[in-house]
């Protein structure tokens, strides 16, 4: 990582850690992990009462009297109704992440295309310098066989 130090002037960050110290929201995978446990609860719910709904209607208590039997199919309207009202709400939240998914594969989007912007801008920077650097050698080449002298350090390198 020493060479992407030396191009980039700063030490090599991976994906994992790409987001500033200090932010304190929810990362899209734990919201989504959240809400989908939130949405296998409900379906679970969902299927209890339709299986108490169903033990109801198969088994009925016949030692009840007609009043008591009477009420079955208020309860299984009210179960029904239960029913709908949680498919309503998973339907809500399933569009809730579905549009929360969206939004963070956008911003992601945005991020990534600003990072390869400041990359590009960083390498064009120092190929610039690059070039001057060589240009500057060949400056004091030409100098030095003009003159026909040799330099008593080679580039300040030796």
């Amino acid at each position: 990582m020493v060479l992407y130090e030396a191009l980039y002037g700063r030490r090599y960050r991976s994906p994992v850690h790409w987001y500033e110290t200090g932010e304190s929201e929810i990362t899209a995978p734990e919201f989504f992990e959240d809400t989908t446990q939130a949405m296998k609860k409900i379906q679970t719910r969902m299927k209890l009462v339709q299986k108490s709904l169903l033990h109801h209607l198969i088994f009925p208590l016949s030692n009840k009297p007609l009043a008591a039997q009477s009420e079955k199919p208020k309860a299984a309207n009210k179960a029904q109704k239960k029913i709908s009202c949680i498919e309503a709400e998973l339907k809500k939240i399933k569009k809730k992440l579905e549009r929360k998914k969206a939004e963070y594969v956008e911003k992601m989007k945005n991020k990534i295309a600003l990072i390869h912007k400041d990359v590009e801008e960083k390498r064009t920077v120092i190929e610039a310098k690059k070039d001057e650097n060589v240009l500057k050698a060949e400056d004091m080449a030409a100098k030095y066989t003009i003159i026909g002298t040799a330099p008593k350090k080679l580039l300040g390198c030796f």
